[in-house]
C-alpha cells in the first residue's frame, strides 16, 4: 500500500486535521456510567434462565435416549422369545404329525402294546345253532294297542333326535 505523506504545518491538510482535533477536544466528554445492580441482576437472571433451559433440554434428550435403549432391549428380548416359541411350535408340530401317522401308531401297537396284525388263517367263523329271531306279537286291534304303538313311535323319534 502506498503511504500517505505526512502533512506539514503549512499545508491545507495539516490545518484541516488540526481543526478536527480541536473540535473533538472541545466537545464535552461523555461519561459512561457502570451498569447498575438492577441491570446486572436482569442480565444474570437471563443467563441463568438460558443455562436452565439448556440443561432441561439436555436432560430431556438424555431421558428419551434412556427410554429408547430400554424399549429396544425389551423388543430384542421379546423377539428372542418369539423365535424360541416358534422353533418349539415347529418341533411340537413335527412330533404331532409323527404321532398321528399310521406307521407310528402301528409300531406303537406292536412294540408297546404287544399287538400283531391278524392273518387270514387266524379268522374263525362261528355258526350258531339257533340263529337270532325276532317275533312280533300281534295284539287285537284295540285302542289301547294303537295308543301304545304311537307312544313307542314317538319315543323312538325322540331318541333318534336326542
Amino acid at each position: 500500500m502506498a503511504r500517505k505523506p505526512r502533512a506539514s504545518r503549512e499545508s491545507v491538510a495539516y490545518r484541516e486535521e488540526h481543526a478536527a482535533v480541536q473540535q473533538v477536544q472541545s466537545q464535552p466528554l461523555r461519561v459512561v456510567r457502570p451498569r447498575t445492580k438492577r441491570h446486572m441482576g436482569a442480565a444474570r437472571a437471563q443467563q441463568l434462565l438460558c443455562v436452565a433451559l439448556v440443561l432441561s433440554i439436555a436432560g430431556a434428550i438424555l431421558y428419551s435416549q434412556m427410554t429408547l435403549t430400554r424399549l429396544t432391549r425389551e423388543v430384542s428380548q421379546k423377539e428372542g422369545q418369539v423365535e424360541t416359541l416358534s422353533s418349539e411350535y415347529v418341533s411340537l408340530k413335527a412330533q404331532q404329525d409323527r404321532t398321528l401317522s399310521l406307521s407310528y401308531i402301528e409300531q406303537y401297537a406292536q412294540n408297546k402294546l404287544g399287538m400283531v396284525k391278524m392273518d387270514v388263517n387266524q379268522i374263525e367263523y362261528i355258526e350258531m345253532a339257533n340263529p337270532d329271531r325276532i317275533e312280533v306279537s300281534r295284539q287285537n286291534g284295540s285302542l289301547h294297542g294303537a295308543i301304545s304303538g304311537l307312544v313307542k313311535s314317538f319315543n323312538a323319534i325322540l331318541e333318534y333326535l336326542g
